[in-house]
């Protein structure tokens, strides 16, 4: 009786460090994936800048050629 209480004790602790490693497992990649997200973002306000500034100067050119 004890023996059978002792491996099911065991079991669960082992369960409970499995879902623990795992736990931090998805943390660790959440963290990584926010980090990739902020990169991306920066990435993409980097392009819509350059975006701008490219219609600005066709623009001025498009006026400069008007004259």
């Amino acid at each position: 009786d004890k023996s059978v209480w002792t491996e099911r004790s065991q079991s669960i602790t082992d369960l409970d460090a499995g879902l623990k490693a795992k736990e931090d497992e998805a943390r660790a990649e959440r963290k990584r994936l926010q980090a990739k997200k902020i990169e991306y973002e920066q990435e993409i306000d980097k392009w819509k800048k350059q975006v701008r500034l490219s219609e600005r100067a066709a623009a001025n050119f498009g006026s400069l050629k008007d004259q």
